[in-house]
């Protein structure tokens, strides 16, 4: 029995594609330096594809305590940000759920091993639940190749040092 063009499910482009070129359920490495910009964009990318999604949770893993993050709360009741990994829901919970999701990783890098799994089964599947996956990094390097090769975009900011260039 042969596929039928009409039964395959087309993509739907997020709002404001013409100007991110971000193609909805994609995983996105954001790298670079302290200040450097990555958090900016990030809140850019949700600006321009406002609407697109119908949840979005931010995880950073030091602290809740971000001003643009807050800045994003008040303006926009579907964002929930925490610092506690336990509440990222597993993949799983989202059997059925075909609506578009963000979900972003900030400040990962120094989790311990164990933890890092639930990242790395976002950077593997997330796309299969409709979620779009942020990656936010200071240190390209220390990103768990599974959660790098995975990654359809690569943002690269301003670098330290030309270690994370020749990476």
């Amino acid at each position: 029995q042969s596929i039928k063009k009409e039964n395959i499910k087309k993509k739907t482009p997020l709002k404001g594609f013409e100007k991110h070129h971000i193609e909805d359920c994609s995983r996105i490495l954001c790298a670079g330096f302290s200040g450097s910009g990555k958090t900016n964009s990030l809140l850019q990318f949700i600006e321009m594809t406002s609407g697109s999604f119908t949840k979005v949770i931010i995880f950073n893993g030091v602290s809740t305590d971000e001003p643009l993050y807050d800045l994003l709360v008040e303006t926009n009741p579907a964002v929930i940000v925490t610092s506690n990994l336990s509440d990222i829901p597993p993949l799983s919970s989202f059997e059925g759920d075909d609506s578009n999701k963000l979900i972003v990783f900030d400040d990962w890098i120094s989790l311990p091993k164990c933890q890092i799994k639930i990242l790395q089964d976002y950077a593997i599947a997330s796309r299969k639940r409709h979620f779009t996956t942020w990656f936010l990094s200071q240190d390209v390097i220390s990103v768990p190749k599974i959660i790098s090769r995975n990654c359809n975009y690569i943002l690269l900011y301003k670098m330290n040092d030309m270690r994370n260039i020749s990476y």
